[in-house]
């Protein structure tokens, strides 16, 4: 029935994920959002193609960030969770 939708970022989360960063494989699946067990930075390549590195992340908050790739060259945070 609901098929034919598209995800979006307002929609509840369905699944969680663990991510293991890596310069040359995509995740799994696309993530609504993203949280970290241990602080510090995340590079991620958007669904567009896009890459982005944001410093100095803080753990226990849930970022609104739709990651395809993280990459491990550039991320200091572990413990790194996708929401779905």
């Amino acid at each position: 029935m609901f098929n034919a939708y598209q995800p979006r970022l307002s929609k509840a989360v369905q699944d969680r994920f663990e991510i293991t960063p890596s310069n040359g494989s995509d995740l799994a699946q696309l993530s609504c959002a993203i949280m970290f067990a241990e602080a510090g930075s995340f590079a991620e390549q958007l669904k567009n193609s896009d890459t982005i590195t944001l410093p100095e992340l803080t753990l226990d908050v849930v970022y609104p960030l739709r990651a395809a790739r993280v990459f491990a060259t550039a991320t200091t945070a572990t413990g790194i969770k996708g929401l779905a």
